[in-house]
């Protein structure tokens, strides 16, 4: 009966993959396949005048500087007293 091969020390290392240095890599968030992106969140709370184009102007004016900024509008939420949460989000 023939003998079956013998695995020299050196031999196995070709033959059994080291799992502790494995170059298998996870996805992370950065990754473009990725589907779970982060993002970053911005919440501004704007107080209201009751007067119609002053309230414009200054909600069109925090949309613009925010813009500049990078920042996308994301929702907007009314509050009492005159007052509006605005938030704002952007890839982190």
């Amino acid at each position: 009966m023939a003998e079956p091969p013998r695995i020299l020390p050196q031999d196995a290392s070709r033959r059994v993959p080291n799992l502790l240095h494995s170059e298998r890599r996870y996805p992370t968030a950065s990754d473009s396949h990725s589907e779970a992106r982060m993002r970053e969140f911005q919440v501004v709370i704007l107080r209201l005048q009751g007067k119609v184009r002053e309230d414009e102007d200054a909600m069109t004016d925090l949309m613009n500087e925010r813009a500049r900024m990078g920042w996308d509008f994301h929702s907007i939420q009314p509050l009492p007293e005159q007052k509006v949460v605005v938030v704002f989000s952007r890839d982190a």
